[in-house]
């Protein structure tokens, strides 16, 4: 089997893809990266019920609706040029409370991607946040080994899939304070040191960009 390493850029457009899924399908994606074998490995992962309803807060409804979901979605691959890339070629629900899914070739290396991503960054990082925003952030700190990082406001819209009709005062009230907020209230992340900050940064009159510092779990 193949076991080749994913690209940096490949690891990247892997985790941005599950960036911009709700917590119920990207929790699929997570438990469906941790069964693949390599980035030529096999490509169907089959999945029970029981085995999804092991997060907080998932049933059944939600898993039937993660599975139909996600051969919908696709990954946006590369820079200039870009493909879209489909996760799944096919699926199959079983009354039992199963699933085999079938993902395409072309998405195997990304899983893959995940399936290392995850294991560095276990799932717990995540677990009891509801906040789809603060998920995002929590990934994308996850990225990067720096813990102080500086992005452009339209870096941050498109990190965090945030609609283009919020103005920078709404993008603040609504995808950053209260998402932080809900990082420094769950008793589990903040004993694991989780703390974030911001501060946004003018060019001339308007607001442009945005440095980030935060530290991580378990880390100095």
């Amino acid at each position: 089997m193949n076991h080749k390493a994913p690209s940096t850029a490949g690891k990247i457009a892997a985790v941005r893809a599950v960036h911009t899924m709700r917590p119920e399908l990207a929790h699929l994606v997570r438990l469906a990266s941790s069964r693949v074998d390599g980035a030529g490995g096999a490509r169907t992962v089959k999945i029970t019920v029981a085995d999804y309803q092991k997060a907080a807060g998932f049933d059944l409804a939600d898993a039937a609706e993660a599975v139909q979901a996600l051969i919908r979605r696709q990954i946006s691959a590369g820079g200039e040029g870009r493909s879209e890339i489909n996760w799944l070629e096919k699926y199959e629900l079983y009354d039992s409370g199963r699933a085999s899914l079938v993902f395409s070739i072309q998405a195997l290396p990304y899983l893959h991607a995940l399936k290392i991503h995850f294991e560095e960054h276990p799932t717990s990082d995540t677990d009891g946040v509801r906040s789809l925003y603060a998920r995002r952030l929590i990934e994308w700190f996850d990225l990067h080994a720096e813990t102080r990082q500086e992005v452009t406001l339209e870096e941050l819209r498109d990190l965090l899939d945030i609609p283009p009709s919020y103005s920078t005062a709404a993008l603040r009230q609504r995808a950053l304070d209260p998402p932080i907020a809900e990082l420094a209230s769950i008793a589990e992340l903040a004993s694991r040191g989780w703390a974030v900050s911001y501060r946004m940064l003018k060019d001339g009159r308007a607001y442009q960009s945005i440095v980030f510092d935060w530290r991580r779990p378990d880390r100095k």
